[in-house]
């Protein structure tokens, strides 16, 4: 096993995309927030949070690669573009290089292990773990008490997404579950029904059936991924511009799910205490 710190990049010609699935494991059942309408969003300061990256490689070859800066640098600019809005900017930390073919074969080969040895900071900093052989993306949200954090529950804090979305942009696969690390579900959660029955708890993300998995019809154009209403008895179209979709045209964040990101870091995740005798770089 083979660590090196740097800035890298894997500079590649890919079109703009969020084609990938998202393997959210955990859900909310209820508003962990107790609010469905954040209707006054108004101006604050900027928060700035660590950034972690972590580059997980089969090989020399593949590290090598990793050398520039270049695409990282860009889907850095492009993460920030995405969050600024909503008083957001994620400030790059030196980060790993980890050449190891077992752990570069999948997000979930030898996962607890890799992430033990790998993550850095305290439960607001956000570690990011590019993989090699990923082909879809998955982040913990954020555990909904205030208890202090444990050793387990830490380590495994931390978003997984194929290496190309952390090297190339506009990839909107990082932004799209950094959304969960702050809290966010997908607009389509629990199908065609109202907030209140569940939904994402966002009153202002229409209800949809399931993942648009739209495509634009014409590159470079993200009005053209069309608006189908897969829930017709209920209000509004879906949410197809959305970064927590499922589609090409990703571009924005409504001004709910803004707060509840705000609400969602400050709540569970800002100055949250850690347990006596955890041990955390």
């Amino acid at each position: 096993m083979k660590f090196s710190l740097g800035l890298v990049s894997l500079v590649l010609a890919l079109p703009n995309t969020l084609a990938l699935n998202c393997g959210l494991r955990d859900t909310y059942d209820y508003d962990i927030l107790n609010n469905t309408d954040f209707s006054e969003l108004r101006i604050r300061d900027t928060t700035y949070i660590d950034l972690w990256v972590h580059f997980l490689v089969s090989s020399p070859a593949q590290a090598d690669a990793l050398v520039s800066g270049t695409g990282l640098y860009a889907q850095l600019k492009y993460l920030n573009a995405n969050y600024a809005p909503w008083g957001f900017q994620f400030t790059l930390k030196p980060f790993s290089v980890a050449i190891n073919s077992n752990w570069a074969s999948s997000i979930d080969a030898d996962q607890a292990n890799k992430m033990s040895q790998l993550h850095r900071g305290d439960y607001s900093a956000l570690n990011v773990y590019a993989v090699e052989g990923a082909t879809s993306g998955v982040c913990s949200l954020p555990i909904a008490n205030t208890n202090a954090v444990g050793q387990t529950d830490l380590d495994g804090d931390g978003c997984w997404i194929p290496i190309t979305s952390a090297t190339h942009a506009p990839d909107g696969t990082m932004t799209h579950e950094i959304g969960h690390w702050f809290s966010l579900l997908h607009p389509f959660q629990g199908g065609c029904t109202t907030v209140d029955d569940g939904g994402d708890f966002c009153a202002d993300t229409p209800a949809q059936a399931g993942p648009s998995y739209g495509h634009m019809a014409t590159p470079g154009d993200f009005n053209s991924c069309g608006t189908p209403d897969t829930c017709p008895d209920l209000p509004g179209t879906d949410n197809v511009q959305n970064f927590m979709d499922y589609t090409d045209c990703s571009e924005m964040f409504t001004p709910n799910q803004g707060a509840r990101m705000l609400a969602g870091y400050n709540t569970y995740r800002a100055g949250r205490a850690i347990q006596a005798g955890v041990l955390w770089k």
